[in-house]
């Protein structure tokens, strides 16, 4: 260890300069006491000396006696720092006189400063009887003899006082270090030494001369110190354990949730982002960090939120939860669920928010298929259920058609040439005849229309009704024919392909009023599984698609999702039965087919139907087959039918032709009738 950074050293050091200090100091002031003294001892000396050799220096200057002049002179050169003695007359001349050499001639000056003019005496020689002068004795002290003396023995004295504090220093410090430099040494070495966490964190006692004393106070102050800090110590390692936990935790929540997360300040700048965040908005820390939290919130929804976070900030809420739309990097938009809560300091101030922001892209898009699906189902239900009531109705309709037409045509046989009777027949058979019409549009809408499918060529189909459909459209609709190339056949019913083209092209027709141009167009499409899961009637696959567009009138788009439901109509009263788009849609579903409506008020409509490819090698040419005359006949039939009335015709008409009827109500008669092995 350096003695500069030694207790005990600077102690004794700082001692040793003071008593040093205080010892030259006094040392000095002994100096000069002395060197007054030593003045004052010559001086007296010196007046003793002439005092006692008056007698005989006034006698030899009254007898004029040389040799008692010289006796005299050399009585006071027995004192050894006279330097000179002179004894003259009355008259100036000397009598006597000695001198010796300077003792130390170097001196002089300083003996002129220390004496101060008090080197030279003299004595009067004066006749005691008559009061008369006779001369005087001169005497000079040697003032360097006198000095050199002084310096030595100050010399003497400044050297033992510097022996003496030396002395004094080393003892002093080496007390110092037993009694204070060594013990504390010890104690700040156990306490360096310790672990506090390791334990024997105590230090050792002090000697037991020290037990009682500062130093034993000292001790005992750190042993407790110790201990209370070992105790704290473990706490604090603890509690900082604890908090590295909870912050690993938070970070690791932070960072790797699911959820976007940030805390924004009160001023509305982001303070912490997670990377979730950052990937749903589509920019990177940075970046966003540098944003105002408001611009990622879409401009007309901000001041909402905006009012949101003002009663947050009142305390007016604890919590605010809201669907929004954000920004991307890119501009484009993105569902979020957005949930945020304000965190207080201590004091209860604003401190920051939290927000936990979700995103909800794909959930709004599911919900909106789901919408979407939903819609379909009912509008499939709902259809489905017109059908099967408007299918029955047909049924039931259709029987009293036949029952009807029958009855008219078995009057007809019987009445002869009447002609007011053959008239009301014809009618009854045009009122049939319109009744069955609107029978074939109902049972083609609930699917049970008797379909005759074949791979039919539809570009042919459509360009044999091409005339046909020009002299009903008339001269102000221009009609427009785009055949795609290549088209696949179609497997479907040509007859009532032909009346659903009709109907789709006079239903454009009547939404022209003053005339415009009737598109239809043909190609091929393959409908995916996206499409089927959006459309779930759809079935994936192959499909040739035909589209009826015009430039009319359009339709409104809350009466879109009812256009296909039987007797609904956009035309005014009177001038639709409204079967026409019902009859296609039931044609489309019968088919496996698919039909659409798209429309916009004031800028026309499209409607698409979707019928199913058809195996080339069942192509078949539709020729109108001429009807078999009827010949009479002998043979057995069986007629199966539950309505009497309905029944009663086929039988008569059969019987009128020659034929054995055998009539039953229902299947189980009829199997009995085969089990009995008669033949039909």
């Amino acid at each position: 260890m350096r003695l500069s950074r030694n207790l005990s050293f600077r102690q004794a050091r700082d001692a040793v300069i003071i008593a040093f200090v205080v010892g030259l100091a006094f040392s000095l002031w002994q100096i000069f006491a002395d060197l007054q003294d030593e003045r004052d001892a010559v001086e007296r000396t010196v007046n003793q000396v002439l005092k006692t050799l008056n007698a005989p220096a006034v006698l030899a200057a009254y007898t004029v006696d040389e040799n008692l002049a010289n006796d005299v002179v050399h009585s006071v050169f027995e004192y050894r720092p006279i330097y000179s003695a002179v004894l003259v007359d009355d008259f100036g001349d000397t009598l006597a006189e000695l001198r010796r050499p300077a003792s130390a001639e170097g001196l002089s000056i300083l003996a002129d400063a220390v004496l101060e003019g008090r080197d030279k005496y003299s004595l009067p020689l004066v006749n005691e009887s008559t009061g008369q002068s006779l001369g005087e004795l001169r005497v000079q002290v040697d003032g360097a003899l006198i000095v050199d003396n002084f310096l030595r023995r100050s010399t003497l004295t400044i050297v033992f006082g510097f022996i003496r504090t030396l002395i004094l220093a080393v003892l002093l410090t080496y007390v110092f270090y037993l009694t204070l430099t060594k013990p504390l040494t010890a104690l700040s070495r156990r306490i360096a030494g310790s672990d506090p966490l390791g334990g024997g964190i105590e230090p050792e006692p002090l000697e037991p001369s020290h037990k009682d004393d500062e130093l034993g106070q000292l001790a005992a102050s750190v042993n407790s110190f110790m201990t209370a800090a070992k105790t704290q110590l473990e706490d604090r390692l603890k509690a900082e354990d604890a908090l590295r936990d909870s912050e690993q935790r938070f970070r690791s929540t932070f960072e790797q949730a699911a959820v976007g997360i940030a805390h924004v300040g009160v001023d509305g700048g982001w303070l912490l982002v997670n990377q979730r965040l950052c990937d749903i908005l589509g920019y990177e820390q940075d970046e966003l960090l540098a944003l105002p939290a408001e611009d990622m919130t879409l401009a007309e929804e901000r001041v909402e939120s905006a009012r949101h976070f003002e009663r947050l900030l009142r305390g007016e809420s604890q919590t605010y939860t809201a669907e929004r739309r954000y920004v991307r990097k890119d501009g484009s938009l993105v569902w979020v669920n957005l949930t945020s809560s304000l965190v207080r300091d201590t004091e209860g101030e604003p401190s920051y928010f939290v927000l936990v922001i979700e995103d909800i892209e794909k959930r709004k898009e599911d919900e909106a298929r789901r919408q979407e699906l939903e819609a379909s189902l009912r509008q499939a239900q709902k259809m489905e259920a017109v059908g099967q009531l408007t299918g029955g109705v047909a049924h039931d309709f259709n029987n009293l058609m036949t029952v009807v037409i029958g009855n008219a045509e078995l009057l007809e046989s019987v009445i002869g040439d009447d002609e007011k009777s053959i008239r009301a027949i014809a009618a009854i058979k045009r009122a049939v005849d319109r009744g069955s019409s609107l029978t074939h549009r109902l049972l083609a809408f609930s699917r049970q229309q008797p379909l005759s499918p074949i791979a039919a060529d539809i570009p042919g189909l459509i360009g044999g009704l091409e005339d046909m459909l020009r002299r009903t459209l008339g001269e102000t609709v221009d009609l427009r024919v785009v055949q795609g190339t290549g088209c696949w056949p179609a497997m479907i019913d040509p007859h009532q392909f032909e009346d659903a083209l009709l109907n789709l092209a006079i239903n454009s027709r009547d939404a022209m009023p003053t005339g415009g141009l009737l598109v239809i167009e043909t190609g091929n499409i393959t409908l995916d599984a996206a499409y089927a899961e959006k459309n779930q009637e759809v079935a994936p696959g192959d499909y040739v698609e035909i589209a009826v567009s015009d430039d009319g009138t359009g339709i409104a788009a809350e009466a879109l999702d009812k256009v296909f439901e039987p007797f609904f109509s956009t035309k005014d009263v009177g001038k639709g039965s409204g079967l026409g788009l019902s009859m296609v849609y039931g044609f489309a579903k019968q088919s496996r087919g698919h039909v659409t409506i798209y429309s916009e008020a004031g800028h026309g409509t499209t409607v698409k139907l979707y019928l199913p490819r058809a195996d080339e090698t069942g192509m078949a040419d539709e020729a109108g087959d001429e009807m078999r005359r009827l010949d009479r006949g002998s043979e057995r039939i069986l007629v199966v039918e539950d309505d009497p009335a309905v029944r009663e015709i086929p039988v008569l008409i059969l019987r009128d032709h020659g034929y054995d009827v055998v009539e039953v109500t229902d299947g189980a008669q009829a199997i009995d009738c085969l089990k009995d092995g008669e033949r039909f």
